[in-house]
């Protein structure tokens, strides 16, 4: 287990890095959650998810101020589904983030209503 928590902390800092180039002067890093390649970050304005093509090496950095989100749904797959949904709606969008964890999916979604009530 050694070599994949070491290869995890590395993936984690390289995200951890990569959202600091995001950052504006006065906004602070709250919080990731890493999902495979793809990630969540949270900060003091919005939430970022970062979202990595498997076929080339695209990557879309999703940004969304809280005050936008107008809804945020928790979504469980059926009986053969691993993937959690979580699903982000803002004017006119609709944004989906599959998690494979069930706790990581239940804070990224639990992180969010806090935001939305927070932000509203």
């Amino acid at each position: 287990m050694g070599f994949l928590d070491d290869q995890n902390k590395k993936v984690a800092e390289k995200a951890r890095l990569e959202v600091n180039s995001f950052l504006l002067d006065d906004e602070n890093l709250e919080e990731i959650f890493m999902n495979s390649e793809d990630y969540v970050a949270f900060t003091n304005k919005r939430m970022m998810f970062i979202d990595k093509s498997l076929m080339s090496s695209k990557k879309a950095v999703h940004s969304i101020p809280y005050n936008k989100l107008i809804t945020v749904a928790y979504l469980k797959g059926g009986t053969f589904s691993l993937a959690k949904e979580i699903e982000i709606a803002i004017s006119g969008h609709t944004y989906e983030i599959k998690a494979y964890d069930d706790k990581k999916a239940m804070s990224i979604y639990k992180k969010l209503l806090s935001k939305l009530f927070t932000h509203s």
